[in-house]
Order: structure tokens, then sequence, then C-alpha cells
């Protein structure tokens, strides 16, 4: 009991005093992957794509790892969102409920698909298409810590393909409910 009370403890403290926002690599106020700020849930993107943190909704869920619950158990989640000039976000999650660690496992796919665009060289002849697209692939882990508090983490893979550019990334998410 004591050890996770100090667990607990130093979550909250590197949570909130050391988790500074960190940016890197952005030019111009350019970043990438800004696929993964679009919200994963109809749900969430019907209400203007703000994560207002209700609990029993998967896609959320796969936003902020804490909201991952047992009753999820066996839960899956499919979001097809279509944008402008047939631009296309597909989602994907699911989630399995382990009782005898009272851990609740989570996965996900989040992925963007842009079409296909024409390739021109610098005068103006076609020389082919492009299928660029960004997706993410997630594992999430969630626990009840104590009594009325929820900690998750979400470990992602990203994949960014722009034609000849290509990019891949790791990223970590926490979240306490």
């Amino acid at each position: 009991r004591r050890q996770k009370l100090g667990f607990f403890i130093a979550f909250i403290f590197t949570f909130f005093i050391l988790g500074n926002d960190v940016f890197a690599q952005t030019t111009g106020g350019n970043a990438v992957y800004n696929f993964l700020q679009l919200p994963y849930s109809a749900k969430a993107t019907a209400l203007g794509g703000v994560n207002i943190s209700t609990k029993g909704d998967l896609g959320l869920a796969m936003f902020n790892p804490a909201l991952l619950e047992g009753e999820m158990d066996g839960d899956l989640h499919v979001s097809v969102k279509p944008y402008y000039a047939s631009i296309k976000q597909y989602d994907f999650s699911g989630a399995h409920y382990f009782s005898r660690k009272d851990i609740v496992l989570g996965w996900g796919i989040h992925y963007m698909d842009y079409g296909s665009i024409q390739m021109r060289d610098y005068i103006g002849n076609e020389i082919g298409t492009m299928k660029p697209n960004d997706y993410a692939v997630q594992v999430s882990l969630a626990n009840s810590y104590i009594q009325n508090f929820q900690i998750g983490t979400t470990l992602k893979l990203i994949q960014s393909n722009y034609g000849a550019y290509k990019s891949s990334g790791i990223a970590m998410d926490l979240g306490l409910v």
C-alpha cells in the first residue's frame, strides 16, 4: 500500500511539475505528425474535436489511456471520417481486461489516407502519382491505482509517407483520470 502511494506521488510530481511541453524540429510553426491531434472517435469530432474525458467511449480512451476501463473488455471501435478532396481518416481499436492483474490493455490504429496526388516535374510534366498517408499503431495499459484514480500509458509507433519523403517516430502518452 505504501509503495503504491509513493509511486502515485512520484507520478503526480513528474506529470505536473516536470511535464512541460517539449517542441522539437519545428520550423515556422510547422510540426510533424499533426494528424495525431485529430480526434479518434466520431463523438469527439462531433463535439468540435475536444476530448471531454467522457468515460465509457473506447475512441476517447485511445486519446487518453486513463479512460480505459474493465467494462470495455471485448469492445471494438471503428470510425471512418471523410474529409474534403478524398481525404479519409480511419480508426480501429479494441480493449481487453485482465482481471487477475486489474489491467486493461487497449490497442489501436489511427490511419490518414490523403488519396492520390499527381506528381509533376519542374516544367509541369506528369511523372506519376503518389499516395501519401500517415498512421500510428498504439498499445495502451491502464490500471485503477487508488480509489477514484485511473492511470494509463500509451506507446505509439508513428509512420508518415509522402512520396519520396518518409518519417518514423515513437511517442508515449500518460493519462490520469
